[in-house]
């Protein structure tokens, strides 16, 4: 099973790296969903080293595609109320 979610993780990942780079400021609403701890910054907490590099892979492309200033405000907060 953890296999089957890397691959359906790793695909995941690939789809948003390609889609902020196509679409760049017009997928920054959906970034911005995509930016919570429920998503894929918690995704980047995952001991699954394969799982988390994907993650941070794709919220490096959406930040670098996007340069929106809702979307990097909206990693700090997150970051801020990681809990402990």
């Amino acid at each position: 099973m953890a296999d089957k979610r890397s691959a359906i993780i790793k695909e995941t990942s690939i789809t948003i790296q390609v889609l902020a780079q196509a679409l760049a400021s017009s997928f920054e609403s959906l970034t911005i969903k995509l930016m919570s701890q429920n998503s894929l910054l918690k995704l980047i907490q995952n001991t699954n080293k394969v799982i988390a590099e994907y993650a941070h892979a794709s919220v490096i492309s959406t930040i670098f595609n996007s340069r929106s200033i809702k979307l990097i405000s909206k990693v700090f907060d997150e970051a801020k109320n990681k809990s402990p």
